[in-house]
């Protein structure tokens, strides 16, 4: 259990360090962007809500991929649990 702990907690930090890097490229790419927008007089919490709504939508697209993973592997618990319950016990007893 500890061993799988450990796993999960490098997993959850090399996805941490991931999306920094990530969000840290795009802010390096759109330098002269930013530097504009707080040239026309945008304050640094509009620049903040611009990068930080970055990384949000990456969140939400990897919770978008989850939630579909999620709902195939209810589909694929479901289907084959509604079908055991239309086995009739005589014939499933018989067969032995």
């Amino acid at each position: 259990m500890l061993l799988l702990a450990g796993f999960a907690l490098a997993a959850l930090l090399l996805a941490g360090v991931g999306i920094y890097g990530t969000v840290s490229q795009a802010v390096a790419h759109r330098t002269q962007e930013i530097g504009l927008h707080m040239a026309l007089g945008a304050p640094p919490g509009a620049v903040l809500r611009l990068v930080f709504g970055e990384g949000l939508r990456m969140m939400v697209a990897g919770l978008v991929a989850v939630a579909t993973l999620a709902a195939f592997a209810a589909a694929a618990g479901y289907l084959p649990a509604r079908r055991a319950t239309r086995v009739d016990p005589t014939v499933a007893l018989r067969q032995d």
